[in-house]
């Protein structure tokens, strides 16, 4: 049996084409990480990964950076 190549000719127009979309989601991805970034380096360079209020209060007092009033 003979197998088919599946080369895919990129044109000039897939490449124009990426590099709008590309350029598009970048500026929305500097937008919402130099926020986080933000949020990161107010906080003394702390990041918290997990899910849910209870889960972070959990990991703020394990660090010593939250404490019981």
């Amino acid at each position: 049996m003979e197998q088919k190549k599946l080369a895919h000719k990129v044109s000039q127009k897939d490449v124009r084409w990426a590099k709008k979309n590309n350029r598009e989601q970048s500026k929305i991805r500097s937008r919402v990480e130099y926020m986080f970034g933000d949020m990161t380096n107010s906080m003394g360079g702390l990041t918290i990964r997990c899910i849910g209020l209870a889960k972070c209060v959990i990991a703020l007092k394990d660090c010593g950076v939250f404490e019981d009033a």
